[in-house]
């Protein structure tokens, strides 16, 4: 396994990272999958439209709640410890959501299936970065990065499905895939796993006061928080307008899917012309189609605004995460300790942002929260200021700099 004509791979590193892109890879799916349910589970359960907002936080609230204890686990215990209980507990809910038939068990479920989540893609992050050689670990760590986007293109996908089968089905499924890997993962051999890979928190810290890892997460949580409220009203909106769960999946797929094609794109406009000018023009295309997203009345207005939304906010990721690896490898903080905290920051946004609009929806007209997500995003076009000494690549054979 080759990535960039470095040297080749052990077959133990490439297994641990083939394995862990797929548990990475489960993850998102779980997480995209919900979204074009929404309307079936508002029909089957009379759930309002505050307690969507609720459901649609739970998953990211169980993963601010699990984020840092995850980090620890897999500090401590070894990051194959962390990706066996993460994917052990997203089984044991997967089965418990599928037979869930009331609001409150579904949100349950729902935000311990996020806790599992955050344990799995803790440890699959830093069980990759300490297998990985020095000078291919950010290679790596990227790679397994792009396997997400993969998971948040299936994500809808497995939800049209579920739509057309059965919910539980699908459910029942996802559960199986984990029972699998949590049989590879205990079998996989050769690894370093040892309690003394260290996340490094004491010696990360103070590292944090860099202008890019800020800039990195703050993008980050604001691209999160966006998706918090596209994912909780787009779905009933689209519904409302007359769309059935398999149109609304449909939706959603093609919006994965152009942010999947889009995103390697980007990464290479913001290698060639800078992080911070990437990442305005693609805040700028976000703001105006967020906000046409609020108002739009009409179907065909509102699917391609939507794609257009979704795929300048999915992008805005590739800049983000290359800002904290450019300041992680400048500052020689500890990658693992900062993947965990942006782990952390994506979910608290996703989480608030999309309570607030579950508040919102009542009371308030249903462009509320979007004019909110873009008066932000306005406020944050400022800081992206071109630093020319910042804003190049590393050296991609450098990687992360432990502590």
């Amino acid at each position: 396994m080759t990535l960039s004509g470095s040297t080749t791979l052990p077959t133990t590193t490439r297994r641990i990272v083939g394995l862990c892109g797929v548990v990475v890879l489960v993850d998102t799916l779980f997480y995209a999958v919900l979204s074009p349910l929404l309307p079936a589970y508002a029909e089957q359960a009379g759930i309002t439209p505050g307690q969507t907002g609720l459901l649609v936080a739970a998953y990211p609230l169980g993963t601010v709640f699990g984020a840092l204890p995850a980090g620890a686990l897999a500090s401590r215990r070894g990051p194959r410890v962390a990706v066996v209980m993460g994917m052990s507990v997203t089984m044991v809910t997967s089965l418990l959501f599928a037979a869930a038939t009331t609001t409150p068990e579904l949100i349950g479920f729902r935000f311990l299936q996020g806790i599992g989540g955050a344990l799995s893609w803790t440890g699959a992050m830093v069980w990759v970065s300490a297998v990985s050689p020095s000078n291919r670990r950010g290679e790596l760590l990227g790679a397994l990065l792009g396997l997400s986007v993969v998971g948040g293109v299936l994500g809808p996908a497995v939800g049209a499905l579920a739509s057309i089968t059965s919910p539980a089905l699908v459910f029942r499924g996802i559960a199986a895939l984990c029972f699998g890997l949590v049989l590879l993962t205990l079998l996989a051999s050769g690894s370093d796993t040892s309690p003394t890979q260290r996340v490094g928190w004491r010696r990360t810290l103070p590292q944090l006061r860099d202008r890019r890892i800020l800039l990195g997460l703050w993008l980050t949580a604001y691209a999160g928080s966006a998706f918090g409220v596209i994912n909780t009203s787009a779905p009933l909106a689209l519904s409302a307008l007359g769309l059935s769960g398999t149109a609304v999946s449909a939706v959603f797929l093609v919006m994965a899917s152009v942010g999947a094609v889009a995103s390697p794109l980007i990464g290479r406009h913001s290698d060639r012309h800078g992080r911070e000018m990437a990442t305005r023009l693609l805040l700028l295309v976000a703001i105006a189609s967020v906000v046409l997203v609020g108002v739009a009345s009409a179907v065909w207005v509102l699917i391609p605004v939507l794609v257009i939304a979704a795929t300048s906010l999915e992008s805005i990721y590739v800049p983000a995460g290359a800002l904290v690896v450019d300041g992680c490898a400048a500052t020689r903080a500890d990658s693992a300790a900062v993947l965990s905290l942006t782990n952390l920051v994506w979910a608290s946004g996703m989480a608030v942002a999309s309570l607030l609009t579950g508040v919102l929806a009542v009371g308030t007209p249903g462009w509320t929260p979007y004019v909110l997500v873009a008066l932000v995003g306005l406020l944050t076009l400022p800081a992206l200021r071109p630093h020319p000494a910042e804003s190049g690549l590393i050296d991609p054979n450098q990687g992360f700099s432990g502590p």
